[in-house]
């Protein structure tokens, strides 16, 4: 399961949200799509959060990069200003496309 956040502006934001998910196991990567300009690209710690540069300043644009460098069989879209109240939905999801009987 991947992450994807698209931020324009608000990069700072959008690690702070990355690196609460990646608490979550079932969470293999974020992919972090940011089209904010003239800023340099941080390095991040860890290689599970994978920033990318966009020139388009258009957040359907920036969901679809993400998807298109994704791996992930699921999928999560986030703003970059959210905050996960519940991390259990990453595990019930995961539940929910393991179960072969809801096909």
């Amino acid at each position: 399961m991947e992450i994807i956040i698209a931020t324009y502006n608000r990069l700072n934001k959008a690690l702070v949200l990355a690196a609460s998910l990646i608490e979550s196991k079932e969470i293999d990567k974020v992919i972090i799509v940011d089209s904010t300009l003239g800023e340099s690209v941080p390095q991040t710690d860890t290689s599970r959060i994978r920033i990318i540069r966009s020139t388009h300043q258009n957040q359907p644009y920036q969901r679809y990069l993400g998807y298109l460098v994704s791996e992930a069989e699921i999928i999560f879209f986030l703003d970059d200003d959210m905050e996960i109240a519940d991390k259990d939905v990453f595990s019930q999801t995961d539940l929910l496309f393991k179960d072969r009987s809801l096909a």
